[in-house]
C-alpha cells in the first residue's frame, strides 16, 4: 500500500471539510437555498467512509 495511513488522512480532510460546509451553508443561505451542501457532503462522505483501501490495494497488486 503505497500510503498505509490513507484512510486516517481522509477521515481527517473530512472532518475540516464539514466544518467548510456548515459555515458556507450559514453564510450562503439566500444564494444557496436550492442546495443543501451539507446534505451533499454527508453522501461524499458516506461513500469515501465505507471505502476499503486495504482490499482495494490488494486487489491491484493481483491485476499488476
Amino acid at each position: 500500500m503505497q500510503r498505509p495511513r490513507l484512510k486516517d488522512l481522509i477521515e481527517i480532510d473530512l472532518k475540516n471539510l464539514r466544518v467548510i460546509v456548515e459555515y458556507l451553508q450559514k453564510l450562503l443561505k439566500s444564494h444557496s437555498a436550492k442546495r443543501d451542501w451539507a446534505a451533499i457532503y454527508d453522501k461524499c462522505a458516506s461513500v469515501l467512509s465505507t471505502a476499503n483501501f486495504v482490499r482495494t490495494s490488494k486487489l491491484i497488486q493481483i491485476i499488476k
